[in-house]
């Protein structure tokens, strides 16, 4: 009944502000759909709209299979203050979170597929889950290896998508909402039928391989303004394989550098911000003779390891040292490469 009551209170707030289409996007497609038809129905009176927008919701809600509390494993997590759901143990192929046990908000969710300790068969089937607003954090190898998983609504509260939460699942395409802040390391790796991703204005990090080897991910739109990235973060995607060799900037991020480096200077262009780890993951390391960086004023944000193994001059180093003080730097074209 609270879910309900929520999604109409959201959608009703949506539908009397013009609908946010940030806030929608959050939505199913086919939900979206909806509810735009409704709110631009020049028949409908503002009353006539927020009735058939409640009458969506209450489809939302009952479509979705009731499942009992026993088929749940869940904890409190006093960190985040609310409930954290570990796994699933019931057989629906169609999950609806529920967003509270025992009074306590749901938080954090997990279907633990191919964790749990009985076979993990049933969770591999799983194809579409529905998640509530309470949850801030998408839990560490939540819907890892769901490879029948093909949707996900994620809710307008979350912060945290956390290591590996859809690590080769059978994601095709997702929308994160404004509001989270961080995909951490392997988030979507090897996401291999997902083909478009939205990476909003709030994030602030992107971990490690956190889109590597999507190999149909050609479609990535990044909106954040100042967001860390992580080494080989975008490797093996659809989008980085089609990037011609040189610096590979995506939004204001340089994410890294392809082929041949023949310079002794490397120039980061006007505008950059953000140089993620390791950028010289699938370069010609071998050859690396750069001596020098130059960095325009606009960037504010070096990841620890993007310069790692450079043998780089002390004006370089002073300059990378001055907008990152805990960046690493061993000289010798020595690397050490994550696996």
């Amino acid at each position: 009944m609270k879910t309900k009551l929520l999604l109409t209170f959201l959608l009703t707030t949506l539908l009397l502000s013009a609908c946010s289409a940030r806030d929608l996007a959050t939505l199913p497609p086919d939900v979206q759909s909806d509810i735009k038809g409704v709110i631009t129905d020049p028949s409908l009176t503002k009353d006539d709209k927020v009735e058939k927008v409640t009458d969506i919701v209450n489809g939302i809600v009952e479509d979705w299979p009731e499942i009992p509390i026993e088929d749940w494993d869940y904890e409190y997590n006093s960190e985040l203050g609310g409930v954290a759901i570990t796994a699933y143990k019931g057989t629906e192929t169609r999950i609806r979170f529920p967003d509270e046990i025992n009074g306590d908000a749901v938080v954090s969710v997990a279907l633990a597929c191919g964790y749990t300790s009985r076979p993990p068969s049933n969770n591999k089937r799983v194809t579409d889950v529905l998640i509530p607003n309470t949850v801030i954090e998408i839990g560490r190898s939540a819907f890892n290896n769901c490879d029948s998983l093909k949707s996900v609504t994620l809710p307008s509260g979350l912060q945290y998508i956390r290591q590996k939460a859809f690590f080769e699942s059978g994601l095709t395409e997702i929308t994160i909402p404004m509001g989270v802040t961080h995909i951490e390391e392997k988030a979507f790796e090897d996401c291999t039928e997902l083909v478009s991703v939205s990476l909003p204005q709030s994030l602030v990090y992107i971990g490690v391989r956190a889109f590597t080897g999507s190999s149909k991910l050609i479609d990535i739109t990044l909106l954040a303004d100042a967001v860390q990235v992580g080494e080989n973060a975008f490797g093996g995607t659809y989008w980085y394989e089609r990037q011609p060799d040189g610096l590979i900037i995506l939004g204001n991020v340089v994410v890294s550098y392809k082929g041949e480096i023949q310079d002794s200077t490397l120039v980061i262009p006007e505008g950059v911000v953000s140089i993620a780890g390791r950028i010289l993951y699938y370069s010609s390391y071998g050859d690396v003779n750069i001596t020098s960086v130059v960095f325009p004023a606009s960037v504010t944000i070096i990841h620890n390891d993007a310069f790692n193994g450079w043998d780089l001059d002390d004006m370089t180093v002073e300059s990378i040292w001055d907008i990152n003080p805990y960046a690493e730097i061993a000289g010798d074209n020595w690397f050490t490469f994550y696996n």
